[in-house]
Order: structure tokens, then sequence, then C-alpha cells
């Protein structure tokens, strides 16, 4: 902005860039701005592209305005906006600062208001899905991480009961093949229940609503738990299985 009246198209120009700037809203909070006396437009040019350099760099210049007409008299106010488009909302804003700035300068009314709404266009469903598709993997990945340590915990207290011979012992104490295995099943699948309801009410807290999933998570235990004691036949050692 110019502190000067200065007129580049020869009809007169008797508001200064200062004026301007006094009525804008929340001039004095929202902007740091940076006068200059300029009176042709390639030194105007240089000096706004030379600005990028100033120190400190932060905060950014989002804009300039160059004013070439500012006449009371004729109403005549021609002001060329740059804006620096890094930023989503300065396209819609810094226009409008200038804008009332002038209404209020033309109508002598410090207390005009002229407000700009902006109302973006809704996302795109095919952007949607992409992000829950997204939200969707990690979900998958994380709950298949917890899941897999389940069968990794109760294949460690077989062998090792395997391994120590306590097995054989509690065979011999009078207590049946079968009852071993199905007291086993039940608490392994009575245990495996527990992460397994945590989960599913984390997908209710966090509004992860997958449909079906829960259906899956519960049919999760009773088939993993008769799938661990077969394999665990396959291996000698917990730290192999």
């Amino acid at each position: 902005m110019s502190t000067n009246p200065v007129n580049m198209t020869g009809d007169g120009f008797d508001v200064t860039g200062a004026e301007l700037f006094a009525n804008m809203p929340n001039a004095t909070s929202a902007f740091e701005v940076t006068y200059v006396d300029i009176e042709n437009y390639t030194d105007f040019y240089n000096a706004v592209y030379e600005a990028r350099n100033d120190a400190p760099l932060y905060p950014y210049r989002y804009g300039s305005y160059q004013i070439y007409q500012a006449n009371k008299k004729s109403n005549l106010y021609n002001i060329v906006n740059y804006l620096n488009v890094t930023s989503q909302d300065v396209t819609a804003l810094y226009p409008q600062y200038i804008y009332q700035s002038i209404l209020r300068v033309a109508t002598g009314d410090p207390d005009f208001v002229f407000d700009v709404t902006s109302t973006p266009y809704p996302i795109y469903q095919k952007f949607k899905d992409i992000e829950e598709a997204a939200g969707a993997y990690d979900f998958v990945f994380m709950s298949a991480i917890a899941l897999a340590l389940i069968p990794c915990v109760m294949v460690q207290f077989i062998l090792n009961e395997r391994e120590l011979a306590l097995k054989h012992q509690q065979l011999l104490s009078g207590m049946s093949l079968s009852g071993y295995w199905a007291s086993n099943v039940i608490f392994d699948v009575l245990m495996a229940y527990v992460p397994i309801l945590l989960i599913i009410m984390l997908t209710f807290v966090f509004n992860k609503h997958y449909q079906g999933i829960w259906v899956l998570f519960m049919l999760y235990p009773p088939a993993i738990v008769p799938f661990t004691y077969v394999t665990s036949f396959l291996f000698k050692s917990d730290i192999n299985a």
C-alpha cells in the first residue's frame, strides 16, 4: 500500500492507502502492512517480488494491494489484489477485506459491514470411499496383529504341559483324555472372548461400524482354538510353535 495519494491514472486520487487500511476489518490485529510509495507499475511489481526475501519470513505474505485510483468525489476505486494462493482462505478473504474498506470510505460509514460467505463444495463420494477404505485397512491390520497373539498364548501352555510331562501326570492321576481337552477348550474359548469383546466395544466407541464384522469376531474363538490344538502336534517346542 502507499501512504500517499499516488495517482497512476490521471483521474485524481484523494484517498490514501493508510485511510483504506484503517477501515479494514480488524486492521490492527489481523494485518501487518508494509507501505511502499511507488508511482509506476514496474517498481511495484519488483517491490512485491523482492519482499518475499524480507526477514523474518514469518508471518508469510499472503497478498498485496496495488491502489492506482481512489477518488471519493467520482467514487472510482481501482485496486489490483495479488494473492499468495498457498493458503486456501486467501482467495476469498483477502479481496473481501479491501472491498469492505472501500465501501466504508465511499459511504463515510466506518461501521459498514460487508461480509463474505464461503460455501465449499461437498467432498466427492469417491474421496469418501478412498478414505473409508484406507481406514478399513488400518483397522484390519491392527486387529490381525492382536488376534494373532491369541493362538500364540494358547499353544505355549499346551506344549509346555507336553514337554514337562504335566499332561501325562494328570492322565495318570485319573483325569480322562476327553476331560483334559474339553476343559482346555472351554477355558481358552472363554479367555479368547475377553479381547474379542473389547475389540467389538472399541469399534462402537470409535464409530468403526463395518457391516458384519462383529459376527466374524464372535466366530473367531471357537474356530481358532481347535485349529491351534490340532496344529500343536506338528511342533515339539513351544518356541517353534
